[in-house]
């Protein structure tokens, strides 16, 4: 079975590895970004089954790469989940009106990013739950 490929930009970097090898070991292809100067070029290239972003990356923050993948004809169908710790409802609103398919906010568990992906793209809901079954098993 193909692997989802997970494009996980977040600029903190033990977070980033926490949740990259979680996901990893969730059965999950993950390729990392502590920035956001290269999401959108990487997306183009990779064709990722689903991109996280923090909001507050340095260079291109999330708000914006949103509204860009959203309106470049390679990336527009691409799910993007938002992992912030920008706790205002205002924050989520925003960002799901610029084309995020779910917004999760920090601190939460591997886990819950793991399910997330597993709901927002029919790709990543073949992967592995963690259990050593396909989650379509389970």
């Amino acid at each position: 079975m193909l692997k989802c490929m997970v494009l996980l930009a977040e600029d903190f970097d033990d977070a980033r590895e926490v949740f990259a090898i979680y996901l990893r070991l969730s059965g999950f292809a993950v390729q990392e970004l502590p920035d956001g100067d290269r999401v959108l070029p990487l997306a183009i290239e990779l064709q990722p089954d689903v991109v996280v972003l923090d909001l507050g990356l340095p260079g291109v923050d999330g708000h914006a790469l949103t509204t860009q993948l959203r309106a470049h004809p390679l990336t527009a169908h691409i799910p993007i989940v938002i992992l912030s710790a920008h706790a205002y409802v205002e924050d989520e609103v925003k960002a799901r009106a610029e084309g995020a398919a779910a917004f999760l906010r920090k601190p939460c568990t591997p886990q819950e990013l793991a399910d997330m992906l597993r709901t927002v793209s029919e790709s990543c809901a073949r992967t592995s739950s963690g259990t050593g079954q396909p989650a379509a098993a389970l």
